[in-house]
């Protein structure tokens, strides 16, 4: 049997935790999430309050339908958005505040309906308009819903019409990926914040250094081909371990150290193990690579599923 087989056999025979709550007050209806207070029905999120129906929210507050957002306060239906206050159906906006259905602003105020505006206020689709006509107009919109669907379909269009950038980067040095903030050295990353030297990444905050292929993580230093590990070091092929190091194809454990296949071995016994294990599995092709398909259909169980 192969490292790969015995790797996804010990997966599939582990118990999956249905929902996972770490610090968190009155928001037991949440998965994935840390830190949480008065919050509903979040995904993936965490440092929050009183936001409700939302993935991958992070340290906000009264954010409600909301996906992807950092640091924001009273939004509604927003998404990627960072240090923004008050603001409702908008995407990409970066320090923003009273701005409704905006799209790719940064440092903006009071603006309604626009694209790719820097450090503007009082502009109604990208034109500037006196505070009184801004307010006279957004009042009408909402009222009038003839007017609210012309205006719509001119957000529509001035989207259409107005040039995009090609990637969403800041605060980076020498990185390359899409939505990628603050890091350095880091390659084919995605929705990633603080990481130092990672390649092909997804998903992982707050400070994650020497990493390749993770996904979903948080504090990791020098793991590889790993899902879903929180302040750890050292990891090979592991998924929802916690405050661990030293480990290879683990899952499920917390504070432990030097495993594989989730049995304890002494410091070594496990480097002697591993050296042995990752020698089979470079002979034989597999160290390097995630799980492939063909072993997961080559499970009775997966089969049945499609069947």
């Amino acid at each position: 049997m192969s490292y790969f087989q015995q790797i996804l056999n010990l997966q599939q025979k582990s118990p999956r935790m249905g929902m996972s709550v770490l610090n968190s007050v009155n928001s037991d209806y949440t998965s994935h999430c840390s830190d949480l207070k008065n919050c509903y029905l979040l995904i993936g999120s965490e440092k929050n309050e009183d936001c409700l129906y939302g993935n991958w929210v992070y340290e906000s507050r009264d954010c409600v339908d909301c996906g992807f957002v950092f640091k924001c306060e009273l939004l509604y239906d927003c998404v990627d958005c960072e240090n923004c206050y008050n603001c409702d159906f908008s995407q990409d906006c970066t320090t923003c505040t009273d701005c409704a259905f905006c799209y790719d602003l940064k440092s903006c105020q009071n603006c309604f309906g626009c694209v790719g505006l820097r450090n503007k206020s009082f502009h109604i689709l990208n034109k500037p308009v006196s505070k009184e006509e801004f307010s006279a107009t957004k009042k009408r919109l909402m009222n009038d819903k003839n007017s609210a669907s012309e205006f719509l379909l001119q957000f529509e269009k001035l989207q259409q019409t107005t040039p995009r950038l090609y990637n969403h980067i800041s605060d980076n040095e020498n990185c390359v990926g899409d939505y990628l903030y603050h890091s350095k050295n880091s390659f084919a990353c995605f929705d990633c914040k603080y990481l130092e030297d990672c390649m092909d990444m997804a998903n992982s905050y707050y400070g994650c250094e020497l990493s390749y292929e993770v996904m979903s993580s948080i504090e990791l230093y020098n793991c590889n081909f790993s899902n879903f590990c929180y302040y750890c070091r050292d990891l090979d092929y592991c998924e929802w371990c916690f405050h661990c190091s030293d480990c290879f194809g683990c899952f499920y454990l917390q504070h432990k150290q030097y495993c594989i296949f989730n049995e304890q071995y002494s410091r070594e016994e496990y480097f002697k193990k591993l050296a042995e294990i990752k020698t089979a599995m470079r002979r034989d092709g597999e160290y390097g690579k995630h799980l492939p398909s063909t072993i997961l259909f080559e499970d009775s169980a997966v089969l049945n599923y499609f069947r």
